[in-house]
């Protein structure tokens, strides 16, 4: 699992932003405090959780997790009115075209629908990693959503000693959580 940031780093082409906070609640409880523009998101993770030198990345009871905030307008073709998940679907063929000229290498994305409470849905997509490219990394696997003019996604990479099924509910575990805060005053009161 040597270079884990690393790895996921080269896999998403993605707006970074910077000032995020990690909040511990208790010994297994955290929230994750994102800053973007004029507001905030938040998502809670459970577990053993440490930070790397990526501001956007942590580890989470071993498994790397990192966080990816995109305009949603760039998905949306003028003249259209899609739905969320003909919006996400734009989304993610757009990353495996660019992944593919990454890797120099076609790579097709694997997708499904992820209800979510309410009447949101989420999207889990994933791709197998090209022969000879990372033997310890298996399949990258995201989740993405969308809320209000964001698409919002977490990422982590399946290693070949971790069962697929595993990374993708750890993934759907963290983005059901999240939460858009408009007003700073609620992050400071975030644990109770």
């Amino acid at each position: 699992m040597k270079n884990l940031a690393a790895i996921l780093l080269m896999f998403l082409t993605v707006t970074y932003v910077s000032g995020q906070e990690l909040k511990k609640c208790d010994s297994t409880k955290y929230y994750w405090i994102i800053p973007s523009e004029d507001i905030s998101y938040t998502v809670k993770i459970i577990g053993e959780v440490s930070v790397t030198k990526q501001h956007n990345v942590l580890y989470v009871n071993n498994n790397a997790l990192q966080y990816l905030i995109v305009d949603k307008k760039k998905y949306i073709t003028d003249g259209t009115n899609p739905t969320e998940l003909e919006i996400l679907a734009n989304y993610v063929s757009s990353e495996i075209n660019y992944m593919s000229g990454q890797y120099q290498a076609k790579l097709e994305a694997q997708m499904q629908k992820a209800p979510l409470t309410g009447d949101k849905d989420a999207i889990v997509w994933w791709y197998k990693m090209p022969k000879g490219f990372n033997s310890e990394v298996t399949n990258q696997l995201f989740a993405s959503i969308i809320i209000d003019d964001k698409i919002f996604g977490v990422a982590s990479p399946q290693f070949s000693n971790m069962k697929f099924k595993d990374v993708q509910d750890f993934l759907m575990d963290i983005i059901s959580t999240l939460k858009k805060v408009t007003k700073k005053k609620k992050l400071k009161n975030i644990c109770n």
